[in-house]
């Protein structure tokens, strides 16, 4: 049923959904005991529209309220946009730092992959140089012999 506010007033729909009218009010219910009491005791008449229901305008303490509640939201995330400006900045400076570490283990490595070439050209060098002297003398028995 549509109603019409006629007063300020409040009714516990269903016995515990407490909701509150205020003068002026459309109100569209299927709850018949409201709608018998509030017709009953004035408080609302029987109205009829056919344009969507209006929004009631809020009252000046609700807007401050919600302006107040804005103002403390925003100052909220601007906290929370520097904290994350801050972490960014920490974020960077530790990466450029892993950055600079793997650059300086990469030519640890080109290091240690010359080191290794000139290890095994070496090896080779030895082993061949090894291979090509005459062996060596205990300066006993035929070893004197032959020298």
């Amino acid at each position: 049923m549509k109603l019409i506010a006629k007063q300020d007033f409040s009714w516990a729909h269903g016995g515990s959904d407490v909701r509150q009218y205020a003068k002026g009010d459309r109100i569209e219910t299927d709850d018949a005991d409201m709608t018998r009491v509030a017709l009953d005791e004035g408080w609302a008449e029987v109205g009829d529209w056919e344009d969507p229901i209006p929004v009631r305008e809020p009252t000046k303490e609700e807007l401050l309220a919600a302006r107040d509640a804005l103002l403390r939201r925003e100052a909220e995330l601007q906290e929370q946009a520097e904290r994350l400006d801050k972490q960014a900045a920490a974020n960077q400076a530790e990466a450029d730092r892993l950055a600079q570490l793997a650059d300086s283990y990469a030519a640890d490595g080109a290091r240690l992959a010359e080191a290794t070439k000139q290890l095994a050209a070496d090896r080779a060098a030895f082993d061949a140089a090894k291979a090509a002297a005459p062996a060596p003398t205990t300066g006993k028995g035929k070893d004197k012999a032959a020298a």
